[in-house]
């Protein structure tokens, strides 16, 4: 028994839990919780139950307050923040984002977060540099660490007032004004212009009918396929991303112009955006509408509340399926996010608009990244948005 008599007037009982494996994964180095009480009744009781719930593997709030009081006392490492991170039931990592922490672990488990600065985050990216690593490379490895700042900053009792990564540059993984930037050797993203090609359209679409629900997979299943063919069709006929598509509610639906009015919140420039729907949607839109619109969802598509309302794991469960669709079409190295190249070269091809009022529909806040699309304009132009 962890309870023994405080102070010379025995008045008072200290409770001391001792559970090593699970307290250090929350960040108490120590392993060992200690408290209070005034009574030797509430000391064994409390002992009781806080041991009951451990041994259970649940971290009562009490003591996940304690953790969280040691961030500057102890100078927590980003080891411990994860540790603490992973044992928070509120929080959901997807599984991408736990497979890149865990490949930059061993280099930054013992940074100390309240100390990290600016400075420190720069030299770490230029150690990426200089290993030649690629600017997309550098930039999901940032952004690993980065997830657990911001965990540490917006957990409902925040232990850190600011982010350092805020501070970043928005070209901080580009080799431009680092000293290497001049080798011929350097690695530059790489530039992937997939589209569809003859038949493939038709291909998707019949995957996606006879597509089933793998009973090893947490994947979508059949109720979902008018949803699944939906999705194809709004990333195809407009370009926009796969978290705008799965995050538009019927509210942000204009019908009677035909036009996704997509809130900053959902957008990856967290900018408001408009984009119109082609003659060939909008009637799909319709027919979905009529058929499966309910007082029960705000989004169009069920697959967000499906994902219990993450938009992580709704990301990664739908890149699964897109990729299990795919290879049952009998369709090599197609990403999802190739319908969005498709869908904007469609854009520039047949409509009759500006390339800079159709820059603003894609949503590319870069006019360069744009300009990968120009060429494919046609002299065949339809009169109206095709």
């Amino acid at each position: 028994m962890s309870v023994r008599k405080r102070g010379k007037d025995g008045n008072s009982y200290e409770v001391r839990i001792i559970r090593k494996k699970i307290l250090q994964k929350i960040g108490i180095k120590n392993g060992i919780y200690t408290l209070t009480v005034s009574s030797e009744f509430d000391a064994i009781r409390q002992h009781d139950a806080l041991c009951r719930d451990l041994d259970a593997g649940i971290i009562p709030e009490c003591i996940h307050e304690y953790a969280r009081s040691l961030v500057t006392t102890n100078k927590m490492t980003v080891g411990d923040m994860y540790r603490m991170m992973l044992s928070d039931p509120n929080y959901h990592a997807s599984e991408s984002t736990e497979t890149l922490i865990n490949r930059i672990y061993d280099d930054v488990e013992d940074i100390v977060m309240v100390d990290y600065d600016r400075q420190a985050l720069i030299e770490w990216i230029n150690t990426m540099k200089i290993a030649n690593n690629a600017p997309g490379t550098i930039r999901k490895k940032v952004g690993a660490l980065r997830s657990i700042f911001v965990y540490a900053v917006t957990c409902e009792n925040p232990l850190l007032m600011r982010n350092v990564f805020d501070t970043l540059p928005k070209d901080y993984s580009l080799h431009k004004n680092h000293k290497n930037r001049h080798d011929a050797g350097v690695k530059r993203d790489a530039i992937r212009d997939r589209r569809l090609i003859d038949g493939e359209e038709e291909l998707l679409i019949k995957a996606i009918e006879e597509y089933r629900l793998d009973p090893r997979r947490a994947s979508i299943g059949e109720k979902f396929k008018p949803s699944l063919h939906l999705l194809f069709n709004i990333a195809i006929n407009t370009g926009m991303r796969l978290q705008e598509i799965f995050l538009i509610q019927w509210n942000n639906i204009d019908f009677d112009h035909g036009i996704f009015n997509l809130p900053a919140n959902i957008t990856k420039g967290h900018k408001f955006r408009q984009v119109p729907m082609t003659k060939a949607l909008l009637p799909k839109m319709l027919d979905y509408k009529e058929k499966y619109f309910t007082l029960d969802s705000d989004t169009v598509l069920p697959f967000f509340a499906y994902y219990e309302c993450s938009r992580e794991k709704c990301s990664e469960g739908l890149s699964s399926t897109w990729r299990r669709i795919s290879n049952n079409a009998g369709i090599e190295d197609l990403h999802f996010h190739d319908l969005r190249h498709e869908g904007v070269s469609r854009m520039v091809e047949k409509s009759k608009l500006s390339l800079t009022q159709l820059q603003k529909i894609a949503g590319h806040g870069d006019s360069r990244t744009f300009d990968r699309y120009n060429n494919l304009r046609t002299e065949n132009l339809t009169s109206n948005f095709y």
